[in-house]
């Protein structure tokens, strides 16, 4: 599985102070568009500035550029795939992942992610992706 996390990482200086934002970021790659952009999206869906995001504002934020929900196995922690799995089944796309209390981007095959622990065996909550 490969990563990257440089892109994944970058934040404009204006948003120095923000925090739980890895929704925003994977919705800035997923999605092809800018911090900003992605930022004021995520807003208006009804993320609050430095708290981060849920499944339903990423949902809205998501339709607005026309990332779809991605059918996965019902919850349940056997039948959830994992993060290793869900890249081997989509190796062409855009997608924004959930996984326990953290988002993160898959492009291509790549993981785009800067928080270390989520590896391979990371189960996979929702996705949201260009199909």
């Amino acid at each position: 599985m490969r990563t990257a996390t440089a892109e994944y990482a970058k934040r404009p200086a204006a948003f120095a102070h923000e925090k739980r934002d890895c929704s925003v970021r994977a919705l800035r790659i997923a999605a092809g568009i800018d911090y900003l952009k992605a930022h004021n999206t995520l807003r208006i869906a009804g993320r609050v500035t430095k708290r981060g995001a849920y499944n339903l504002t990423m949902h809205a934020a998501a339709r607005v550029f026309s990332l779809v929900p991605i059918d996965l196995p019902a919850s349940g922690a056997a039948s959830e795939p994992t993060l290793a799995q869900f890249v081997r089944a989509h190796q062409k796309g855009r997608f924004v992942i959930r996984v326990n209390t953290h988002f993160l981007a898959v492009v291509n095959g790549v993981v785009h992610n800067w928080a270390g622990h989520n590896g391979a065996r990371t189960r996979v909550k929702r996705a949201w992706g260009y199909v």
